[in-house]
């Protein structure tokens, strides 16, 4: 594996971990590039930002785990669980999800993903 698919790798992790686990909004800034686009639509870090909040919002306590990640020139795959404890208005239930990130300069320009629910999760 090249050094830039290892950086384009841990890119892909500080998304997950830092800015969606921890809400770390600097990290999401320097990861998303100004051209980021969503499942083809363009997305900006404002409303990124705000995606994220109103999830945490929703389901305090949640986490995203990465299953797998692999890496091949400028894509990364990731396979990841959301998990999210009950709290009165929702049920705890989990998520999970397949990412394809699309990395020019440390920074992801695209990003397509896909995904299914548990029964019980309610999403945002």
């Amino acid at each position: 594996m090249s050094r830039i698919e290892e950086q384009n790798k841990e890119i892909a992790i500080a998304f997950w971990g830092k800015a969606l686990n921890q809400q770390n909004f600097d990290v999401m800034a320097e990861i998303l590039s100004p051209v980021y686009s969503y499942n083809g639509d363009p997305s900006s870090l404002a409303d990124n930002k705000e995606w994220v909040i109103s999830l945490h919002s929703q389901h305090p306590g949640l986490e995203f785990t990465i299953e797998d990640i692999l890496a091949e020139g400028d894509k990364v795959a990731v396979r990841w669980r959301l998990n999210a404890p009950a709290n009165g208005a929702t049920s705890a239930g989990w998520q999970t999800g397949t990412n394809i990130l699309t990395m020019v300069d440390g920074q992801v320009i695209t990003n397509w993903q896909n995904g299914t629910t548990s029964p019980s999760w309610t999403p945002p």
